[in-house]
């Protein structure tokens, strides 16, 4: 073969692996002879070759017949290498009875890309479980600064203008707790928590956080239409569908743009099981923008699990597929429309129902809520939150004993003498979780209930298997909603009751 990559002799035995005389051969491109994906692999192997004086290595030719065979190569430079001739020993590996065709080649592509996918699927899962990490110690420092901050507003007269500041930064830790819910549905299958909601309200509740999402150079419109009425849905998820519709046009506004949020009520062309035709009364959220566009190829694939249009360090592919899984289990359907420079718009339908909103409470310092007398076992691991949180405990009149994690907790527990009313447990703690502790202890103490309290989310203890009749406060949480589910856990009838 001389410098050109052009072959100047074949000898038989090279000839009938490839399928051609020797004479047809001769000034034939190697090149030509390689599938097309594999021509500039060969071409760097070669000139490896040319350096390296000899190199080993394989490849996968066409014969003349059509059929792709593995071949193995060893290449080595003539001894004038002026020239820049090699010569090349060609080897079938596979022998004739086992050369195959393309469409084997085209499943092993379909394997390397399923290998990938599963590599970026343990990738996200891991980013899932930071995520879930960060979330719960958030959660943390959020339960401590809003318990202090509720003390310090007791500490104060109704009059003292010092209030509203106090009840400011409370809000603002409330707010802050909601964008740990983005946080635990990040990477994960959350358990779905469908509440009647106000669809306009929650749309306006979650503008802040699109408008820091898109950037100061998209313009974000609302259209939000009057008496739109509401939805049953998770809030959560509800939210995850604005923000990846957000993040998804941000990327086709690069030079940015308009993106506009829009709301009426409409039916959907097709029911959620992809029937024609739909008589329910649904909300629509139409989500604009005014980027680069699909074409109708990419539209049939976007909703695919690992599909994207990105680079691989550009997004995982699963933000829409993750869309489109919120809405079905919401009962809803979606639709996309765009074209290539035209932007894209996708409809959101989600049933409407007629009853109303679960009412939201207002942080509330000054109150406490219900009070109690009965014991409670706390348990928490991190000391400045289960120093809070007994403090606040006392104050609604409990007898209140703390244990720092599990195991601390039995033999605490085992030492006390008297009635245990309630267990009030973390979820997630070094060496023994609060579902485990609770089912050790409601073994030993029947009668007893139990209260879970967690920053990771419903599903992380639901996983872990809560005891039956329990319930779980989700952190960040105030004194007041303390006060509440503990009066609800008491009041609960103990299980020797119902027999």
């Amino acid at each position: 073969m001389d410098r050109s990559g052009r072959i100047q002799e074949a000898t038989g035995a090279v000839s009938d692996i490839l399928g051609h005389s020797p004479g047809a051969l001769r000034g034939e491109s190697v090149a030509s002879l390689c599938l097309p994906a594999a021509r500039d692999r060969l071409i760097a192997n070669l000139g490896r070759a040319s350096r390296a004086r000899r190199h080993l290595f394989s490849t996968q030719i066409i014969r003349a017949d059509g059929v792709v065979t593995p071949v193995e190569v060893s290449a080595r430079a003539t001894e004038d290498s002026a020239e820049g001739s090699l010569v090349c020993i060609v080897r079938d590996v596979a022998g004739r009875a086992l050369s195959f065709p393309v469409e084997r080649l085209r499943l092993e592509d379909e394997i390397r890309k399923l290998h990938l996918q599963l590599l970026q699927a343990q990738k996200l899962e891991a980013v899932g479980l930071l995520a879930s990490g960060m979330a719960h110690d958030f959660n943390n420092l959020l339960n401590v600064i809003m318990g202090y901050t509720e003390l310090l507003a007791r500490s104060l007269a109704e009059a003292d203008s010092r209030r509203t500041r106090i009840d400011q930064i409370l809000q603002a830790a409330v707010r802050a707790g909601t964008l740990t819910r983005s946080l635990l549905a990040f990477g994960r299958k959350p358990v779905q928590q469908a509440q009647v909601i106000d669809f306009n309200a929650l749309v306006h509740e979650t503008e802040w956080m699109l408008r820091r999402l898109i950037g100061e150079d998209v313009d974000l419109v609302l259209r939000l239409g009057d008496g739109v009425g509401n939805v049953r849905v998770d809030p959560g998820q509800l939210e995850q569908v604005l923000l990846n519709l957000a993040v998804n046009a941000r990327h086709a506004m690069l030079r940015g743009g308009t993106l506009t949020v829009a709301s009426d009520t409409a039916s959907p062309d097709r029911t959620p099981g992809g029937a024609s035709g739909s008589s329910t009364d649904h909300v629509r959220l139409t989500v604009t923008d005014t980027g680069v566009g699909m074409d109708a190829e990419t539209q049939a694939r976007i909703f695919e699990p690992f599909f994207t249009t990105r680079a691989p360090e550009e997004g995982t592919g699963l933000g829409l597929a993750t869309v489109a899984g919120i809405v079905e289990q919401s009962g809803g359907v979606i639709e996309v429309e765009s074209a290539p420079g035209k932007g894209t718009t996708f409809r959101v339908y989600l049933p409407r129902v007629d009853a109303k909103p679960e009412p939201k409470p207002e942080p509330t310092p000054a109150r406490l809520g219900p009070r109690g007398h009965e014991t409670v076992l706390l348990v928490e691991d991190q000391p400045p939150l289960r120093n809070i949180l007994r403090e606040a405990l006392q104050l609604l009149g409990y007898r209140v004993v703390v244990a720092a994690d599990g195991e601390a907790a039995i033999a605490t527990a085992r030492r006390l003498r008297g009635q245990l009313d309630l267990l009030v447990t973390d979820v997630v703690m070094p060496r023994l979780d609060g579902c485990e502790l609770a089912r050790r202890l409601t073994a030993e103490r029947p009668g007893l209930r139990v209260l879970y309290m967690s920053g990771h989310g419903l599903d992380t203890a639901t996983r872990r298997g809560m005891v039956e009749g329990s319930t779980l406060l989700e952190k960040p949480f105030s004194t007041e909603t303390l006060s509440f589910r503990v009066r609800e856990a008491l009041d609960r009838p103990r299980p020797a009751d119902g027999d």
